[in-house]
């Protein structure tokens, strides 16, 4: 994909923050509103929609955008018909734009995208991981089964968010380990899982697949932790998975110890506010 120069790295077509129904969204309360805090009650809205090629490209995500493992979907839809366009090729590409002393220069983010080409409903699920707030351009190109391919941008606002860490391990490398699950957790016994990635260049990041990983659940104001926690060991690409269990409500800390080959490399925590809800 051939991205603009960085002199005209700003001068990208905005997205139209349009009020459209979300491929994620049924209409359901939020977790807040239900008072239920279950990750399948987190949605997504649509933060834009753009046309390129006859094809409508609309992209859904978190209402409020923070820097950590940001689920996105891709929506494609033939503008001629109305129709969704179910079998393509799609990808997100991040991009950042910064202005240093040095001049300006782009950095990326690791980005998932989809394995399928196929979809029932035209949405193409590609997470990113926003390594750090402020501007960002999602690049979104597509190629469909007709022939049409193209490519559309969005411009987003990332906040500071606080399920993300980056490291720099005793072997030297860059480390960015963000929280999947738990995103919003409730008392009870969970789904634990992190996605770690790596960074060989400004535009590479390689997720990280040979790690041995601690993970101890505490509440420091109570000074205890609890039992029948798994610690995370990788399932796939990056992604490393476990069991967390939150007895009571209030604020918990994970502390996340990274080993290679058994030496440890490099350390980290995750605060979170833990809320009532069924366990998990």
């Amino acid at each position: 994909m051939n991205f603009r120069s960085s002199a005209t790295c700003v001068l990208v077509l905005s997205a139209h923050l349009l009020l459209l129904s979300a491929c994620s969204d049924d209409g359901s309360p939020t977790a807040a509103e239900s008072g239920d805090s279950s990750d399948e009650d987190i949605g997504l809205v649509a933060l834009g929609s753009l046309e390129d090629q006859g094809v409508r490209v609309t992209l859904h995500g978190p209402e409020l955008l923070e820097s950590g493992y940001t689920p996105f979907e891709v929506e494609l839809t033939e503008v001629a018909s109305g129709l969704a366009i179910e079998r393509a090729v799609v990808q997100i590409t991040p991009i950042m734009c910064l202005v240093t002393e040095m001049g300006e220069m782009n950095h990326g983010a690791p980005s998932e995208p989809p394995a399928q080409v196929e979809s029932d409903d035209g949405c193409f699920e590609n997470p990113v991981v926003l390594i750090m707030p402020g501007d960002w351009q999602l690049h979104v190109t597509f190629s469909e089964a007709l022939g049409r391919a193209g490519s559309v941008t969005f411009n987003l606002d990332v906040v500071e968010g606080d399920q993300f860490a980056r490291i720099v391990g005793d072997d030297g490398l860059s480390y960015f380990v963000a929280l999947v699950e738990p995103r919003r957790p409730a008392v009870g016994r969970h789904d634990f899982e992190l996605a770690i990635f790596s960074q060989k260049s400004m535009m590479s990041f390689p997720a990280v697949t040979d790690l041995e990983i601690d993970m101890v659940p505490t509440m420091p104001a109570m000074g205890h932790g609890s039992p029948e926690n798994e610690s995370p060991f990788h399932t796939d690409a990056g992604h490393y998975k476990g069991k967390v269990n939150f007895i009571m409500t209030g604020d918990w800390r994970l502390d996340l110890t990274l080993r290679r080959d058994q030496v440890t490399i490099a350390s980290t925590q995750f605060d979170l506010r833990v809320g009532k809800g069924p366990a998990r």
